[in-house]
């Protein structure tokens, strides 16, 4: 299509002229029956302006004559209610009914004055409107004959009335319907002189259209018969020149000559196609034909290459093989130390939380420990006040048993002194003797006491041993306690910092359990691709073979064109 353009634009450069000859197919088909559509057209709208011409007539017919004929026969309807309706007033009794029959006098001159406005804005003739001037004066000639009936009615002088209704409103009412008639009778002319007009332009524009048609007829038909024998003749000569160069190259002979053709339509186009075909399959097979030479030898090479290709890939995929196997001996040994390193974390918060629970525990025994040295203080003190008391207690014992030694002097004096007086110191005498009962007591009393002191000396003195060699030990325990603390405190930080290494151990390991499960996932692609790869290698080789056959076949195919 865009070489047709360009060899168009050159003819007009060159100022070419075009003949029919040139002309393309399309363009002397169109050319043919475009003479037949402007005469159709031409036809069409001849008979469409007549049509309409016809259509305008018919209802200037209808909307103006037919219409002004009503609005006259409604007027001569209103003219014999008007009349009825006067003779009514008169021969009435009723003064009621006299004035309802004068209301329908007043509304017909109403409906009638309402149809002659109409009646005179549709004729704008000459005739028309002398017609319409001719019912105007009539009209109010009557009006004044009538009134003068109504109201010599209404007034009851219905002699004078009646005299009034024949002389004057009858041949009032008479001239006005003579003057109706009029308008009637003219627009009824009109209407025939319209229609008989419509149909003789219906009968021109008929007889035309049949002309026209026929003519366009008997033309289409000589233009199809020139057109089909020309075209027919231009076209299958080229084409049997075609037909007779296609069967040759499907005979695969390229050494045909093609016939010069330059006409400048489709069937000169399609022989200069053919020409450039011809001479562009003939390149072509020659381009081909070398090319298969060189696909022949080159498919030997390709060949040879595939196998060797194949021979490798099935070298690497066993190599990949063991790889991958190692791969995943390597793979489950870090799984299982990253088991044990996850299983190590896990136990080292449990460590750190038992050093941190010991450190509060001696913590607290030392607090303890504390405590009860605070408290063998003070018993010990509480023991040395307890030992000076018991002191004290001696030297009031000693001063007891010095006073029940003199009480016993005493009494025996004065169970002496009793003696000595007989009977008058009866009673001294038994005073003298509990006294010195008393002081025999006493004295037992304070021996015991000083007994017992003793003993409690003796244990207040061991017990003051005790307290100090408790307070002592306790100073060891508090010194052991701090160490084990301080020892304790350091284990703490040591498994802290074993818990964060072996949480590091642990996420490292599972990283690297992660990478090698990655490796062993590649691993085993690759493994796939060299499989894969081998299975390429050998389709390969098949294919490799098989283009070696397809060469030898297509060498063979092209040695069959003679070119």
């Amino acid at each position: 299509m865009k070489r047709e353009k360009r060899e168009t634009v050159k003819r007009i450069h060159r100022g070419d002229k075009m003949n029919f000859k040139d002309m393309k197919i399309g363009t002397r088909l169109g050319l043919g029956f475009g003479l037949i559509l402007i005469l159709l057209v031409i036809s069409t709208l001849v008979g469409n302006s007549s049509m309409g011409k016809i259509q305008g007539d018919m209802n200037q017919i209808y909307n103006t004559n037919v219409v002004s004929m009503e609005l006259a026969y409604d007027m001569l309807d209103s003219m014999a209610v008007i009349s009825r309706e006067t003779r009514s007033i008169i021969l009435l009794e009723d003064s009621n009914a006299k004035q309802d029959s004068s209301n329908k006098i007043e509304e017909a001159r109403a409906r009638y004055n309402k149809d002659f406005a109409k009646l005179r804005e549709m004729d704008n003739t000459v005739e028309g409107k002398a017609l319409l001037a001719n019912v105007e004066k009539a009209i109010e000639s009557g009006k004044l004959s009538n009134d003068k009936v109504v109201t010599l009615g209404l007034a009851g002088n219905n002699a004078e009335a009646v005299s009034v209704i024949n002389k004057e409103a009858m041949p009032g009412m008479a001239r006005i319907e003579d003057s109706l008639k009029n308008v009637v009778n003219y627009q009824e002319e009109r209407s025939k002189a319209r229609f008989n007009e419509a149909a003789q332009l219906y009968a021109r524009t008929r007889l035309f259209m049949l002309i026209n048609s026929g003519i366009a007829i008997i033309l289409g038909i000589f233009i199809s018969w020139l057109i089909t024998f020309i075209i027919t003749r231009s076209i299958t000569n080229p084409l049997k020149i075609a037909v007779d160069v296609a069967e040759q190259i499907a005979d695969r002979n390229l050494r045909v000559d093609v016939p010069v053709n330059n006409s400048r339509n489709e069937i000169g186009f399609l022989i200069q196609s053919f020409h450039r075909m011809v001479e562009n399959l003939r390149e072509e097979t020659r381009q081909i034909m070398e090319g298969v030479n060189v696909l022949a030898s080159s498919a030997s090479e390709i060949s040879a290459s595939t196998v060797q290709f194949a021979s490798g890939a099935a070298e690497s995929a066993a190599a990949l093989s063991e790889t991958t196997a190692t791969m995943e001996e390597v793979r489950q040994t870090v799984q299982v130390s990253s088991q044990k390193a996850k299983y190590m974390s896990e136990i080292a918060p449990k460590a750190m939380q038992a050093s941190q629970d010991g450190q509060d525990s001696v913590n607290e025994t030392i607090k303890r420990m504390d405590l009860i040295q605070e408290q063998m203080v003070s018993i010990a003190e509480s023991i040395v006040r307890l030992s000076e008391q018991s002191q004290a207690i001696g030297e009031l014992i000693s001063i007891v048993d010095d006073v029940a030694e003199q009480s016993n002097l005493l009494a025996v004096n004065a169970s002496i002194e009793a003696a000595k007086a007989e009977e008058h110191g009866q009673g001294f005498a038994v005073v003298a003797q509990e006294i010195k009962s008393l002081a025999e007591q006493s004295k037992q009393a304070t021996a015991q006491v000083r007994r017992i002191l003793n003993d409690i000396q003796k244990a207040t003195s061991a017990a003051v041993m005790a307290t100090e060699q408790g307070s002592k030990a306790v100073d060891a325990g508090v010194k052991q306690s701090t160490e084990a603390s301080e020892s304790i405190r350091t284990m703490a930080n040591t498994i802290t910092e074993a818990t964060q290494a072996l949480t590091q151990i642990a996420v490292t390991a599972q990283q690297q359990l992660t990478g090698i499960d990655q490796v062993a996932i590649a691993m085993n692609n690759i493994e796939q691709a060299s499989n894969q790869n081998v299975d390429s290698a050998r389709q390969l080789e098949t294919a490799a073979l098989k283009l070696d056959e397809l060469g030898r076949r297509l060498k063979e195919l092209v040695e069959q064109y003679q070119v």
